[in-house]
């Protein structure tokens, strides 16, 4: 699935059909293709901040620019400002209005039938119909017709002609204009409330290294933030007031009786009363105005198209690079800005990553030549307003790639409009399908939460036990379970009274030097699974954190670090009967209502989502990833919520889970 989409972001033909999500319409001189409007195409304010962005941060070099730099929306205060035609809009209303109200009309004759008493001029036409409609006679006397009915021509004001047009259709126009700024102006007071809303999160109990991350994103994030949010404020409040007196309009003679559907080429003809009249003279210079302003913004929408998917690759490796720091990793050396071609390294308790970025986008994550997942930045937007049917057909295409996480450019108000089973599919970090966008400041902290299923969770289901072949004497011990065929299953590691028992166990004289030879492999094989539990007993949240791995039924361990207190480990569903891994952080207060909630609350430090009832244990209790059940129903009251259902990590996303043994 993702060989195809590899081929097509490079080969994509303008009339091909995309292999996950629909048909193009052009695509940019570099390569990556244009998607339709009705298609997902991101909102314009993501796009533009998205190619700013990277375009500044690719004059940066070294690691210390682009790790600090701000990803959120830049310059606030400049966007939410009044552009060249915002003032000539407010400026020209009352002219605008005045012509609507009181337009100028030229003198145009009708006809139509009326009684014989009524008509006033019958026109040469009336009498040629009179004859050919017999039904319209009124009888014949003396050998004379009498009509009944007859054509009467009435002359009528006209007001559908071209100055009245470009009125009516300014209209149209300006009501368009602003319904997008102000959606724009919607969409930077939502991230601004973010940052007031994660503001006030730190005086609340959380982990005090989110408390560290969430305080240093919000220093980062926006500068001027009381500047910005009074010129959302004052802007809105212009554009709102303005739109209000332009809906008015559309009861008036104009908007009525002019053509509001002709297309009018942007440049304007200058007609008489275009040059002489002074209320059609100032509507001709707001439509001037705006035609300069639209053709701007078709060129800067062009420019974003061409630049866009190239730039939001960028955008999300260096996301993807700063979500593995926050997940402990640290950078090796002085790296250059993120590109095809240019391997990342990252160490953390001696296992290195690289990240390296194909030709299409994709960053694969590897360690050691294995690859463990990768990024895919797909360039729609996933919850755009499209038919139903059209994102069902979406979501059952990215569900079914495999070992990947998804990374579309998604905003938070257009996810509200879904369904909650369509919202629990398409922001899941389980799942592995995020919404990132400059528009919503946690997009670190939720491309870590994702990543971290991968890199650390994926390992605690997989690695957990160890099997070693042996066959030597095991004495008495709980850190080891024989299974069949010579296997041993290794817990946890044995300390030094366990191993000089197990050395014991297996004390033989000079002559039997196989079980010696045996006893030693056993030993090797012990420390290499040693350095494997050690993946799984070293804290997830800080490096240096060790803990002492506590083995228990059902092949599951649990571990408390003894730096940070916080506790990880495996836990076993009783409904699906599968292991599921948890991780749980000291003084933590989350917050479950929906995924957005999880990102504010959580962040990163999180796997499976705790239970949403009240609990007084210190870890509480958390739903079963895999089929979202928790591990308290029903006495808790919770419901496992929809479109949570899905597979653990090596199995496809439509097979059962299997019972264990």
């Amino acid at each position: 699935m993702l060989e195809a989409y590899d081929r097509f972001r490079g080969e994509v033909n303008p009339v091909d059909e995309h292999p996950l999500l629909g048909r193009y319409v052009g695509r940019a001189e570099d390569g990556p293709p244009v998607p339709c409007d009705d298609n997902g195409r991101p909102d314009p304010l993501v796009m533009t901040v998205v190619v700013t962005v990277v375009n500044e941060l690719r004059q940066h070099d070294s690691s210390g620019k682009w790790l600090g730099a701000n990803l959120f929306v830049p310059d606030t205060s400049a966007r939410a400002s009044l552009t060249e035609l915002d003032l000539a809009a407010l400026e020209g209303i009352d002219m605008l209005a005045d012509v609507c109200r009181r337009p100028e009309a030229r003198l145009d004759h009708k006809t139509h039938l009326v009684r014989t008493g009524l008509a006033r001029r019958v026109p040469p036409a009336g009498l040629a119909r009179l004859a050919s409609h017999s039904e319209d006679w009124g009888g014949i006397e003396h050998g004379e017709l009498k009509p009944l009915r007859v054509l009467s021509t009435r002359y009528v004001d006209d007001f559908d002609f071209y100055e009245n047009r470009v009125a009516a259709q300014l209209v149209d126009r300006l009501d368009e204009h602003l319904r997008k700024r102000l959606r724009e102006l919607a969409l930077l007071a939502a991230g601004i409330a973010d940052l007031e809303e994660y503001d006030r999160a730190l005086g609340n109990r959380q982990s005090w290294r989110k408390h560290e991350r969430t305080a240093r994103l919000i220093a980062t994030a926006v500068e001027d933030r009381t500047a910005s949010t009074a010129a959302i404020r004052e802007s809105a409040d212009t554009f709102t007031k303005l739109r209000t007196r332009l809906r008015i309009l559309f009861g008036s003679t104009v908007m009525r009786q002019a053509n509001r559907r002709i297309r009018l080429p942007l440049r304007l003809v200058r007609t008489n009363l275009f040059v002489n009249e002074r209320r059609y003279r100032k509507v001709g210079e707001l439509w001037e105005t705006w035609a300069v302003h639209e053709t701007a913004t078709a060129d800067r929408r062009r420019e974003d198209d061409a630049g866009f998917f190239s730039a939001y690759n960028t955008y999300v490796a260096l996301l993807t690079i700063r979500a593995l720091i926050i997940l402990g990793y640290a950078l090796d050396g002085d790296t250059p800005l993120p590109g095809v071609d240019v391997p990342v390294r990252l160490h953390r308790n001696g296992e290195v990553l690289v990240c390296t970025i194909d030709r299409a986008g994709c960053l694969t994550i590897s360690v050691e030549g294995k690859a463990l997942t990768r990024v895919v930045p797909l360039c729609h937007n996933l919850t755009a307003p499209v038919p139903d049917n059209t994102r069902r057909k979406w979501i059952d295409q990215i569900c079914s790639v495999e070992n990947a996480i998804i990374v579309y450019p998604g905003v938070r108000d257009e996810r509200r409009q879904l369904t909650p089973e369509v919202w629990s599919v398409l922001h899941s970090s389980q799942r592995g399908i995020v919404p990132i966008s400059p528009v919503e400041i946690e997009g670190e902290e939720r491309l870590a939460r994702a990543l971290r299923w991968p890199l650390q969770a994926a390992r605690y289901v997989s690695g957990y036990p160890v099997v070693l072949l042996s066959q030597v004497k095991l004495p008495d011990a709980d850190w080891y379970r024989v299974g069949a065929r010579g296997k041993v299953e290794i817990l946890r590691r044995p300390d030094d009274a366990e191993f000089a028992a197990l050395t014991t166990a297996n004390k033989s004289d000079p002559p039997r030097m196989r079980g010696d030879n045996e006893l030693r492999h056993f030993i090797d094989q012990l420390d290499e699974a040693d350095r494997r539990l050690a993946v799984l007993n070293t804290c997830p949240l800080c490096p240096n954190g060790r803990a002492v791995m506590t083995a228990r039924p059902d092949d599951t361990f649990v571990c408390r670090c003894d730096s940070c207190s916080t506790t990880w480990g495996l836990n076993p569903c009783g409904n699906c009967h599968e292991r599921y891994p948890f991780l749980w952080p000291r003084n933590a207060v989350v917050d479950t209502e929906h995924g957005d909630r999880l990102d504010m609350t959580a962040g990163a430090d999180l796997l499976a989502e705790p239970c949403a009832a009240p609990s007084d244990h210190p870890v509480p209790r958390f739903r079963c990833c895999w089929c979202d059940h928790c591990a308290d129903a029903p006495n808790c009251g919770c419901t496992p919520r929809p479109g949570h259902t899905f597979a653990p990590p090596g199995r496809s996303g439509g097979d059962p889970p299997k019972q264990r043994r």
